[in-house]
């Protein structure tokens, strides 16, 4: 699990970033938060990780927020919320 939450790519997004920049949002991000976030420190490295533009996973989220899709954003929101 280690591996999978000190992993990023060449721009310095980790899986949450990644999750949170496709299409199915909430589909990634609850797999990403219910496999990779078994204890504090792993919760803690994937949200506060930031990408080479200085964004965490939560303010890129926030950048790609469509107001078309309330609840799927309240839900998402309500994952951000699990794991601080």
């Amino acid at each position: 699990v280690s591996s999978l939450v000190n992993w990023t790519n060449h721009r310095g997004d980790n899986l949450l970033h990644i999750a949170c920049s496709t299409t199915k949002k909430q589909h990634y991000c609850s797999k990403v938060i219910d496999k990779c976030t078994l204890h504090q420190q792993h919760r803690n490295v994937l949200v506060t990780t930031k990408n080479v533009d200085g964004d965490t996973p939560l303010l890129l989220w926030l950048k790609t927020l469509d107001p078309s899709t309330l609840d799927e954003n309240r839900s998402l929101l309500d994952l951000f919320q699990y794991i601080r």
